[in-house]
């Protein structure tokens, strides 16, 4: 249903999710859309079209972008991981959160410096080892930084 809104102009890509993207670029390709047509019509760029194209001909795994994704902006579920519901992430795009190499945070780190429950997102990404991504406004060496930060000082307290 959204996916055939988004392919239609209804709604925007910033609605969908992105195993939703892939499908909708996927099946606006198949029509015959250049990727410039695809991002008119969906409201992206024709650089988020691109990846959208990449990740559909990847196989049958999910992508690390898409798995964490998924995660990030997932239902709830359970009361442990309401913090998700008040997460300002799920208002912009995933892949703002998960730059390629080299590709700048800065626009990901702006987001999670006015989140409210950035806390709580920088201790799940720890606990749960997340190796990709900006988590709770810090990229992956930032965490791994903080996080043998905290064992030194567990270990000397």
């Amino acid at each position: 249903m959204a996916v055939d809104r988004a392919c239609a102009g209804e709604l925007p890509a910033g609605r969908l999710t992105v195993s939703e993207r892939t499908a909708a670029v996927s099946r606006l390709t198949r029509s015959g859309l250049s990727a410039r047509q695809v991002s008119a019509r969906m409201g992206v760029s024709p650089r988020t079209v691109v990846r959208a194209r990449r990740r559909a001909e990847q196989p049958g795994d999910l992508s690390t972008v898409e798995a964490v994704a998924r995660l990030l902006v997932g239902p709830a579920g359970n009361g442990r991981e309401a913090w998700r519901d008040e997460a300002l992430c799920r208002e912009v795009d995933a892949e703002l959160f998960f730059p390629e190499r080299g590709g700048s945070v800065r626009e990901a780190k702006r987001v999670c410096a006015s989140c409210p429950v950035r806390a709580e997102c920088l201790d799940w990404a720890i606990t749960h080892d997340q190796r990709y991504g900006v988590w709770g406004g810090l990229t992956p060496n930032e965490r791994m930084q903080l996080h043998r930060h905290r064992g030194r000082t567990e270990r000397a307290g």
